[in-house]
């Protein structure tokens, strides 16, 4: 994952990062005129943010022009049954909650996700949580 912090150069970033042969990269994070450009022409390793405060129409919006969708947990786990169907096809990353400050809800959410069925394609974490990740079978 790719998360810029200037404007203007995402293009760039990907073509360097493609010219060392790395294809599962995407942007997060970025600029919505950016997402909005981008996406209408052709570039599709690009996520679109869902959270409590970012809509899952914007999914909707867009599972045909991105092939990522970043899964905030600002204050809590924003998936339910509807997000779920909505993120049917789409690659996924999910933000731990110890990046917010909440390595304890790790559990709660991996059972939430295992109960909705969704086991996300990658999630974002620290290090000391990771082998706490790759234990979870849903």
């Amino acid at each position: 994952m790719l998360n810029v912090k200037e404007a203007g150069i995402e293009a760039e970033v990907l073509r360097c990062v493609r010219a060392r042969g790395i294809s599962h990269a995407f942007l997060l994070d970025v600029e919505f005129p950016y997402l909005y450009r981008a996406s209408r022409a052709g570039e599709r390793a690009i996520a679109v943010r869902y959270s409590e405060d970012e809509p899952i129409e914007l999914v909707d919006r867009y599972r045909t022009r991105v092939d990522w969708v970043w899964i905030d947990t600002i204050t809590r786990l924003p998936l339910d049954e509807r997000a779920v169907g909505a993120l049917n096809g789409l690659k996924t990353c999910l933000v731990c909650p110890e990046r917010w400050g909440r390595p304890g809800d790790i559990p709660a959410y991996q059972s939430r996700m295992a109960g909705l069925g969704f086991t996300p394609t990658a999630v974002m974490t620290a290090l000391p949580y990771v082998p706490q990740w790759r234990a979870w079978r849903p």
